[in-house]
């Protein structure tokens, strides 16, 4: 059928959607949510749940990922505990540890969670779900962001103005001071608008950052670009599994929301703009 954009009654509505549908839809789709899922952070929350203990899992992680970083950080040198540097390093294998490291921390937190559902789960059933969520978190990719995220984690302030987990305001500030920072732009001019712990939190942050992507000049922008690829992915998958776990809690409230910003008549025109995760063409096809 062909409009007839004369026509004084025909109108045209505008929807933008963006991930505050999903939270309108009671969808756990933050960048927090998937870092808790990621890390088996959700996993023991619902193992304390479980054992009715108090623990508050997320702090708990955190706190220990603090601990043990900082612990490799730094370097004790007689009396004094001084922060590892690129001086302080030999090799390119010391330098890399950083990945490593974070890596088998966050496996021997997984390992640890598994532990307690061998053998603290007596629910036959439950203890089944949990080994198959706890299979498919060990199974997912690391990428060198991971570590990007929990160093922002570890070392920004409450207080900050970028938070860690705001994904992408971190990305471009660490694709900034890996490509930006040199004589003309200082890593303080980059980070102005991050707030650390403390002095030797920015220091040792900054040191983590260099680290993970540390590749010559002409391929250190492609390994960023790779890496990020692998996190988005993973953020994917991990949307794709909340959705079609519970199919009838999601498309029944999203369509119910979607119709309610609607104002349709006959011959008027719809568009939607979307930046949402889960409400795909796929989707609005269905509708």
């Amino acid at each position: 059928m062909t409009l007839d954009y004369s026509n004084n009654n025909l109108t045209r509505q505008l929807i933008v959607m963006g991930n505050g549908f999903d939270l309108q839809c009671g969808m756990p789709t933050r960048y927090q949510d998937f870092f808790d899922y990621r890390f088996g952070i959700s996993l023991q929350y619902k193992i304390n749940k479980y054992l009715e203990s108090n623990s508050d899992a997320r702090t708990e992680f955190y706190e220990t990922l603090f601990q043990k970083l900082y612990s490799y950080l730094t370097i004790t040198v007689g009396p004094k505990q001084i922060i590892r540097t690129s001086s302080s390093i030999n090799t390119t294998e010391e330098k890399l540890k950083i990945i490593s490291k974070t890596q088998s921390l966050t496996k021997k937190y997984l390992l640890q969670i598994k532990n307690q559902i061998t053998n603290n789960i007596k629910d036959p059933q439950l203890q089944k779900n949990f080994f198959i969520e706890w299979e498919t978190i060990s199974s997912i990719t690391y990428s060198k962001w991971d570590t990007i995220f929990l160093l922002a984690n570890c070392f920004l302030s409450e207080d900050s103005i970028i938070q860690w987990n705001d994904v992408e305001n971190i990305i471009l500030k660490i694709v900034s001071i890996i490509l930006l920072d040199n004589k003309k732009v200082s890593s303080d001019d980059l980070t102005s608008d991050l707030t650390f712990k403390s002095n030797s939190s920015k220091r040792y942050f900054i040191f983590g950052v260099r680290n993970c992507f540390n590749e010559s000049k002409n391929k250190v922008a492609i390994a960023m670009l790779n890496q990020l690829r692998i996190f988005e992915e993973n953020f994917a998958d991990y949307i794709n599994k909340i959705r079609a776990e519970s199919p009838n809690r999601y498309y029944r409230p999203s369509f119910e929301l979607l119709t309610n910003l609607m104002h349709v008549q006959k011959e008027n025109i719809l568009d939607v703009l979307s930046f949402n995760y889960s409400l795909d063409k796929g989707c609005l096809d269905g509708f």
